[in-house]
């Protein structure tokens, strides 16, 4: 593989779709948490799984396309910083993974089918699992998720650096400038 200078179409394309995807997968979590109803706590949940399910596979083919390609090197001539945007960039990555591996499983894992906006609903896989069970999987999607809101913030603000501070092209090559 050669080294490429700039992020391709593609990359650029999924980047900004999955980051919409996230965010709105944030807000629709956090949305559900802090519900005083039952019902609108529900009305979340329901959604941010149904985007979840919708989006899986655009998000499935970031995280490949981001592995399977060659990335542009960063632009920081620093070595803590260049290692820190892989470490923030690779967790990111690996923990939303681990998110579209758990949030199915924690709707299935408590005997329920994931109903997508009303159109069809996938019915679990499996029997029901035992309360602990089920529990330390939900801990799992949501302490990531956690996670992943860290991280986000961190990568934001990273970027902020790179076009305030460092005055560098680094924001510039994500919108494709």
């Amino acid at each position: 593989m050669t080294e490429r200078s700039e992020y391709s179409r593609v990359a650029i394309a999924l980047h900004w779709s999955v980051a919409a995807v996230i965010l709105a997968m944030l807000f629709t979590a956090f949305q559900s948490w802090t519900s005083t109803s039952e019902q609108a706590g529900l009305y979340w949940l329901q959604l941010h799984g149904s985007i979840g399910v919708l989006f899986s596979l655009l998000i499935g083919a970031r995280i490949v396309y981001h592995f399977r390609t060659v990335q542009p090197p960063p632009l920081t001539k620093k070595p803590w910083e260049r290692a820190l945007s892989v470490t923030v960039h690779t967790a990111m990555l690996v923990l939303i993974g681990i998110q579209l591996v758990t949030g199915p499983i924690d709707v299935w894992s408590g005997g329920w089918g994931i109903d997508v906006f009303g159109w069809f609903e996938i019915p679990p896989p499996f029997a029901k699992w035992d309360e602990a069970s089920h529990e330390l999987i939900g801990s799992v999607h949501r302490w990531t998720g956690v996670a992943i809101l860290c991280l986000v913030v961190l990568h934001m603000l990273g970027a902020l650096k790179h076009h305030f501070v460092d005055d560098d092209r680094t924001f510039q090559r994500m919108l494709g400038l």
